[in-house]
């Protein structure tokens, strides 16, 4: 495994939504909660643009669209990645990431659960690059955090 670039205090975390999007209630809620803690903390988020989209009941957007949002976060400014979501169709995502440029550039984590082991394990597998298998955007709404959504801030 590369080096990791952790996430710094007052950083920089992206959010993508490479399978569900935001849109329906609780999520949509959660979500927005979520971004004012995290921006509460002291963190600049780039929201991507299909994290509030439903092409369908389980995917944001076209599989090229999510996978070029998760591409432009991975390769952009940002010091992390968050997955808003799990669904159903993240494996359709995977042959439009170029996951030999993401295994050159700058290692960042990038975290999420369920429909997102599509991306945390074929990262780590073939681009040699750290994951976290852990909490999705959405569980930073609840405060006080619970113990599983501190440490994995933590850990980032």
């Amino acid at each position: 495994m590369k080096k990791i670039n952790y996430l710094k205090e007052n950083g920089k975390i992206s959010l993508v939504a490479p399978s569900f999007g935001c849109t329906t209630e609780p999520y949509k809620t959660r979500l927005e909660v979520a971004i004012k803690n995290l921006e509460e903390l002291g963190f600049t988020l780039d929201k991507g643009p299909n994290i509030f989209l439903a092409a369908s009941n389980a995917r944001s957007n076209t599989p090229k669209k999510c996978a070029e949002e998760f591409m432009d976060a991975y390769l952009g400014d940002s010091d992390a990645i968050i997955s808003v979501g799990g669904g159903e169709v993240m494996n359709e995502i995977l042959p439009f990431i170029n996951f030999e440029k993401i295994k050159k550039a700058p290692h960042k984590f990038f975290m999420g659960f369920s429909d997102n082991t599509n991306l945390t394990y074929t990262m780590a597998t073939i681009s040699e690059v750290p994951t976290i298998y852990g909490p999705n955007a959405c569980a930073f709404a609840f405060t006080p955090y619970k113990y599983e959504v501190k440490d994995a801030l933590n850990l980032l």
